[in-house]
């Protein structure tokens, strides 16, 4: 009994591959769009990498994807030193993934103009939205 139960969810997880990994590349797009568009169009630091980013963007003008690329490939390092190999093999997609789409959304929030928007409206819309898709 114990073995089928073990068989089936291995089963299911099989299944639910593909669905998970799309999900969570579009979680991270959109949470790059939201990046974007709320935090650093406004230079709100909500804490993490993102914001370290933003704030080492502010005194040297490095991209910020760049910056958090880096220091996720920092992270990943530790991670491996300290954790081992199978949980660097889980993060390295969305480490390589996020940074990426923090690039791939610039354009998408240059043309939505949220300059109006009250920075507290920002924060709490940004949060909201991330809340989502962070689960």
């Amino acid at each position: 009994m114990k073995t089928n139960v073990l068989e089936l969810i291995n089963e299911l997880n099989k299944k639910n591959k593909l669905e998970r990994i799309l999900t969570f590349m579009i979680s991270l797009y959109v949470s790059a769009l939201i990046f974007n568009l709320f935090f650093e169009s406004q230079n709100i630091m909500t804490g993490g990498i993102t914001s370290f980013a933003l704030l080492i963007k502010y005194f040297t003008k490095i991209e910020t994807s760049i910056i958090v690329f880096i220091t996720s490939i920092v992270l990943l390092i530790l991670c491996y030193i300290f954790l081992g190999m199978k949980m660097v093999k889980r993060s390295i997609l969305g480490t390589i993934l996020y940074a990426a789409f923090i690039k791939i959304t610039i354009p998408v929030a240059n043309l939505i103009d949220l300059g109006h928007l009250d920075t507290l409206l920002s924060v709490i819309y940004g949060a909201i939205i991330l809340g989502f898709c962070n689960g």
